[in-house]
């Protein structure tokens, strides 16, 4: 594709398995879009290219999970040589969502962020920091080695005021999240997935604070259930009335020794919550 900046756009199809619309007959799909810009002594997208949306497509067809507007994935390490380390998740600008009689599609770009960005993401709101992006890159490429929009000394200004503000949005997430429940609701088992696990320290210390909940929602089709962390008098339940939930209300002691042990992998079981555990996927 050439345009006054050449660039390489990549389209998924068939990136995640088709979901039923609610409400009406018709499927509803997701694809995803990459838009890498052109290295003009090369006549070859990189590779990384390719190991980033296998990567993606994994994630929704192997484990049953889904994106929308505005979430992240962190790879933790650079995808392939040279590649991102870190993706978000915006509304493809140059597709528009399709929507016929026989079903729905919908498309999201994943664009590139540094190290930085992602940490000012997560420690702040997706949409806010998503309109940012979309001013200091129009075109949304995604280029390893461009700098970082909070190089701009406003722009960082402006992520502070509104992290001070605002606080984190990490207070809803899908994310890998099972429960095993005992008949009577006395005893649960909470399992987390590893990424999600290593996000929960930034995430307490965002919103507990503020009186705020964690609320993570099993983000695979069929919605096993949730579990919601919060502040103030110890304690935990469950809630069957909807979407199966497990409400744990933490003080500051107990949040930290069920950090701890989540981050040395060691199921968490306290005397404070009995009957309660929360595990580390393996």
């Amino acid at each position: 594709m050439e345009r006054p900046r050449p660039c390489w756009f990549v389209v998924t199809e068939g990136a995640a398995p088709p979901t039923p619309l609610e409400g009406r007959r018709g499927m509803e799909s997701l694809e995803l879009t990459l838009q890498v810009p052109r290295d003009p002594a090369s006549d070859e997208p990189p590779a990384w290219i390719w190991d980033a949306m296998t990567n993606f497509v994994h994630y929704l067809l192997g484990k049953g999970m889904s994106f929308e507007d505005g979430d992240y994935f962190d790879f933790r390490t650079p995808v392939g040589e040279g590649g991102p380390s870190a993706f978000v998740f915006i509304a493809e600008p140059r597709l528009a969502r399709v929507d016929e009689a026989q079903g729905v599609i919908t498309f999201l770009r994943a664009v590139a962020l540094q190290r930085d960005e992602l940490d000012a993401l997560r420690a702040w709101r997706s949409e806010p920091f998503v309109a940012l992006l979309r001013e200091a890159m129009p075109d949304l490429s995604s280029a390893p080695t461009r700098p970082s929009i909070l190089a701009d000394r406003a722009v960082a200004e402006r992520v502070a005021q509104g992290t001070a503000r605002d606080g984190s949005g990490f207070a809803v997430r899908s994310a890998e999240v099972s429960l095993e429940l005992s008949s009577d609701d006395r005893v649960a088992t909470v399992e987390l997935g590893a990424g999600t696990a290593q996000e929960l320290p930034e995430a307490f210390a965002s919103q507990l604070p503020r009186g705020r909940p964690i609320i993570l929602v099993d983000g695979t089709e069929g919605r096993a259930g949730s579990v919601v962390f919060g502040p103030g008098e110890l304690g935990w339940h469950v809630d069957r009335r909807e979407l199966p939930t497990v409400t744990v209300v933490l003080d500051d002691a107990v949040a930290t020794r069920l950090l701890a042990a989540l981050a040395a992998r060691r199921p968490f079981q306290d005397p404070a919550l009995p009957g309660l555990t929360v595990r580390v996927a393996p």
